[in-house]
């Protein structure tokens, strides 16, 4: 399945930037992760659990970033195993581009589902993960906005 898109965020390059390597932003910003940590410069850890249907699978994720270029973009490697249930694999590449409003991220991804779990059908897959994009966008841009409200609050 590929998936691309671009996604207008309402901070700086720089911010934004900083935002993607802030691992508690990321875990918070996807629906069902509960754990997600730094395991090297590149790579995270954690586990999370999708619900897909009347189908609930937790999954053991894994991520590597590759070909980072500071404040303009890079690539990453995603792995994750959900026991019996299947996997889901993939590849990405996020490119940061200034915008009058701020930030605009561009991505394109590639995701392999195998298993039980693929037996939902394309449609399905398709559909849940346009929905999960865009629950990430909303969360992350609350979270980055949050974050920047705290930064700029007077006790900081």
């Amino acid at each position: 399945m590929k998936i691309n898109g671009t996604r207008l965020l309402p901070v700086s390059r720089a911010v934004t930037w900083a935002s993607l390597f802030d691992a508690d932003l990321i875990r918070e910003s996807i629906v069902g992760c509960e754990t997600l940590d730094w395991k090297s410069d590149h790579e995270l850890e954690g586990k999370m659990t999708f619900k897909i249907g009347a189908v609930r699978a937790k999954f053991n994720i894994f991520l590597t970033i590759t070909d980072i270029i500071k404040e303009d973009s890079y690539s990453v490697e995603i792995r994750s195993k959900a026991g019996v249930l299947g996997f889901a694999s993939g590849s990405a590449h996020v490119s940061l581009i200034d915008a009058d409003e701020g930030c605009e991220m561009v991505y394109d991804a590639v995701v392999k589902i195998g298993g039980k779990i693929a037996q939902l059908g394309s449609r399905l897959m398709n559909s849940m993960a346009k929905k999960k994009i865009d629950d990430f966008f909303d969360a992350f841009v609350e979270g980055i906005e949050k974050r920047a409200a705290d930064w700029m609050a007077p006790d900081h």
